[in-house]
């Protein structure tokens, strides 16, 4: 069984913080990511699964595949 695309960026978002609905700029989630990674990176005392959860959800969201589910 594949994995289900659009779950996934449901997912991502709601990692972010982002709106679950509507089109995101790659900005939106850049800028979303570095607010988390500033908070949660691990040099400042962050989690290192927190953090990998983060750019994960970013990479998830930045693939270009991702354009088309991002409406």
């Amino acid at each position: 069984m594949g994995r289900d695309p659009g779950l996934e960026a449901i997912q991502a978002r709601q990692c972010l913080g982002l709106p679950l609905t509507g089109r995101l700029t790659v900005a939106q989630v850049k800028r979303a990511h570095k607010l988390l990674a500033v908070q949660h990176h691990p040099d400042k005392g962050g989690d290192p699964e927190v953090m990998t959860r983060f750019n994960t959800a970013r990479d998830v969201l930045l693939e270009p595949e991702m354009e088309m589910l991002a409406a």
